[in-house]
């Protein structure tokens, strides 16, 4: 099992920073007062003008796995997303100084770079005289013959790397880990200027206040190592800024200053920054921004953060993509957002960071923030209290939105920043946001905005995109907690309108206090956007589930959830005809054991929001186009209790024509317990009737309440069939559809019903056939 951890005392080593970083504690923080104001989970797709397409409402997914705290969605609460910051106290205990021999740069200093035009390297061993490449080990010189040439950086023509020379021309190499493959990358050590015999490396490297260090380089990639500690004040930056800028460390780099390695010239993209250290920590400005300007604006760079003990940001880290120049070109590009990546043993960022593309007539995409902690077998943290922007640039073509990852392995996430990555094209390929935690917790409280934007002078949506949270503890315990503003919705477009996209919110972890709890949703809206071809209602799956001996707690929502088909526009006259209705959506709710036997009596479903999965309203659609009603299912394995009204109704076909005005079947609606003593109850309104039509009425559908245990309804419950006009000679009236309320394979003595039950058919010129309505014992 998961043990939880202070931040840094796995090592002892603090996060390392100077005083002027970091102090003080988190403020702003969240508690779970009432939230009386409420949240909503948007997952609807977008409207299109009356001559245009709407969007299908998109899809939610809540599981709870073995969770004894099952799954909740309430309207009242929020999350508690506050965490303790890195104190100044643990900051001092990493701190180990610059070494014996520190390189301090107190006035503005270039450290030369000098191209091998050799190609013959050989060895870590070689050494430049001049233009000439020689090699102690094949007798072409020695090192007593070769020039000094300290501090001296050359890139050889081989390796592609930047490299400091030694007091007699040798090499002084290193290797440290690389992120992402496990492979190993040389590193530099640089000379301390003594030129006798047995020279040492710098130790460490200090730029003061007002002093700027450029590190000139001739190719695509610059590398530094120290021993000791890094610590900038000042301004490093390279000579070819769309470099690889590395700067490694065996224990601490902190900046306080500038690191610049952006875009220099017009439309210029950026080099990437990468620190690698022990502990990392940044409140000063890392640059690696596109400039501006050209037809293309620039792409921005990839700056990582990777500290082994953890990583802290409350700096200005600055990737965007550069603007095109729409004014000087007949096409501008707007440059790609580039790449944050903040890594370590514990991770923290508390500053606002965007990764946003650039403007242009084609915008560029939005970039990408990766916030990251690994723990090895305790608990660690990903700790972000800083608003996140992951937008596409603004311009007349399509661009998707970026993508933002909170992930841990053994780390407890805690989130209380907004987090935007809205855009034109929202949904589009990897567009969205993740929280995701391998034996850890996951807790969020923000609002979140993966919606699909507007382009091309509004004729397009964009998709919505994703929105995740994520547990895998599987037999440990963990939870997921959440409030605020969820937003995958379609965007609007006059011809075309986007689809909603999907939230996963989904836990495996067993054990006391597991589960997942939604806090302070009033209402989950997945409803298919109105046009001339109305899309369809969404989808809302909810499970609290237990397998093997493991056994779930239970299922309950409060949440008023929306998922009806779209609807044709108002605008749209009776003379004329839309296209295929809006189909309601699917709502399906689930507390069950996925073995065989009796389950546990905590397995309950109970639900008190209002449910409503009917059909759009069209206009002489057709008999094989009009909305249909939807689709809510409800089992509760050892229980359930249904409160809130359930609507599955055929949409209306408000057209005027004789043959092609036909209202929508009606949906499916089931309130059920599983297989044992367990009680059914129902005490709301349950409607699947058929939709209205000029020419036919819809049939009706199936609406049902059962148990195996007592049964009580009290709720009335409709499943009669549309009505169509009387006024036309050969118009048919619906059919009623079936309802039962039964009791199975029990006594009488078990069974109430108070509740209307009605399955009439239709009216019209034909009137529509009754239905069938069962009620009392029934043996399957």
């Amino acid at each position: 099992m998961a043990t939880k951890t202070s931040p840094f005392t796995r090592k002892k080593l603090a996060i390392a920073v100077s005083a002027v970083l970091i102090g003080g504690s988190l403020t702003g923080c969240f508690s779970s007062d009432d939230n009386k104001k409420g949240s909503t989970i948007s997952m609807s797709g977008g409207s299109s003008s009356a001559t245009g397409y709407g969007g299908d409402g998109g899809e939610m997914v809540m599981y709870s796995v073995a969770g004894d705290e099952g799954l909740t969605i309430s309207r009242k609460g929020r999350a508690d997303a506050s965490f303790e910051r890195v104190t100044q106290a643990e900051i001092e205990e990493v701190l180990s100084g610059l070494g014996d021999d520190p390189l301090v740069v107190d006035a503005d200093t270039t450290i030369e770079a000098v191209q091998v035009v050799s190609d013959t390297i050989t060895a870590y061993g070689d050494y430049l005289v001049g233009d000439v490449l020689y090699n102690d080990t094949n007798g072409n010189a020695t090192a007593d013959d070769a020039p000094i040439m300290d501090g001296r950086l050359y890139t050889d023509t081989a390796m592609t790397e930047l490299r400091v020379a030694d007091g007699y021309g040798g090499l002084a190499v290193a290797g440290i880990p690389y992120y992402g493959d496990g492979a190993e990358m040389s590193a530099v050590k640089l000379s301390d200027n003594d030129d006798t015999a047995a020279d040492t490396a710098y130790t460490g490297l200090s730029v003061a206040e007002g002093a700027t260090l450029t590190i000139d380089n001739v190719n695509s990639y610059s590398s530094i190592y120290f021993a000791n500690d890094v610590i900038n004040a000042g301004t490093i930056t390279w000579g070819d800024h769309e470099s690889m800028g590395v700067i490694a460390s065996d224990n601490a780099i902190t900046n306080g200053g500038v690191i610049d390695n952006s875009g220099a010239a017009a439309g210029d993209d950026s080099g990437y920054v990468w620190l690698y250290g022990n502990a990392i920590a940044n409140g000063g400005t890392i640059n690696a921004a596109g400039a501006d300007g050209g037809e293309f604006g620039g792409d921005g760079g990839d700056v990582m953060l990777y500290g082994i003990a953890g990583v802290v940001n409350d700096g200005d880290i600055n990737v965007v993509g550069g603007h095109g120049d729409a004014e000087t070109f007949t096409i501008a590009y707007g440059g790609d957002g580039g790449e944050i990546v903040l890594y370590g043993g514990h991770a923290e960022n508390v500053s606002n960071l965007d990764v946003s593309g650039g403007d242009g007539d084609s915008p560029g995409w939005g970039g990408s923030l990766f916030l990251a902690a690994m723990g090895v077998e305790e608990l660690v943290e990903v700790n972000n209290s800083g608003n996140i922007k992951a937008n596409p640039g603004i311009g007349e073509s399509a661009a998707n939105g970026g993508v933002v990852a909170l992930y841990g392995l053994y780390a407890d996430i805690t989130n209380s920043g907004d987090i935007d990555v809205s855009g034109g094209y929202g949904g589009y390929g990897m567009t969205g946001s993740m929280m995701m935690s391998w034996y850890g917790s996951v807790v969020s409280n923000a609002n979140i905005d993966a919606s699909g934007g507007i382009f091309a002078e509004g004729e397009y949506g964009g998709n919505g995109g994703m929105i995740g949270f994520q547990s895998y503890s599987y037999y440990d315990p963990a939870s997921i907690t959440v409030s605020g503003n969820l937003n995958v919705s379609g965007g609007d477009g006059d011809s075309f309108a986007g689809r909603g996209g999907q939230i996963q919110v989904i836990n495996y972890a067993a054990g006391e206090g597991s589960g997942v709890a939604m806090l302070g949703y009033k209402k989950i809206d997945g409803h298919g956007g109105d046009g001339m071809f109305p899309g369809s209602g969404g989808g809302a799956m909810m499970a609290s589930i237990g397998f093997d001996a493991y056994v779930g707690g239970p299922l309950e929502n409060h949440a008023n959830i929306d998922v009806r088909g779209g609807s044709a526009h108002g605008d749209i006259a009776s003379s004329e005809t839309s296209g295929s209705g809006g189909y309601g959506g699917v709502v399906m709710m689930a507390s069950y054991h996925d073995t065989a036997g009796t389950p546990d009596t905590a397995m309950t479903l109970t639900n008190s929001g209002s449910i409503d999965a009917s059909g759009g309203t069209v206009v002489n659609a057709g008999s094989f186009s009009a909305a249909e009603g939807g689709w809510i299912e409800m089992e509760g394995t050892a229980g359930i209790s249904n409160s809130g009204k359930l609507m599955a109704n055929g949409g209306d076909d408000i057209g005027d024509s004789e043959s092609a005005s036909y209202g929508g079947l009606g949906g499916e609606v089931g309130v059920y317990t599983g297989e044992g003593d367990f009680n059914a109850k129902n005490s709301a309104t349950i409607q699947v009737n058929g939709g209205d039509g000029t020419f036919a009425g819809g049939h009706g559908g199936f609406a049902g309440v059962g148990g195996w245990g007592s049964v009580s309804n009290s709720g009335n419950i409709y499943a009669d069939g549309g009505n169509a006009s009387t006024n036309i000679v050969a118009s048919f009236g619906g059919d009623g559809g079936e309802v039962e309320v039964v009791h199975i394979m029990a006594g009488e003595e078990n069974f109430s019903n108070s509740g209307t039950l009605s399955a009439n058919g239709g009216a019209g010129v034909t009137e529509g056939a009754d239905g069938v309505i069962t009620q009392g014992v029934t043996i399957p």
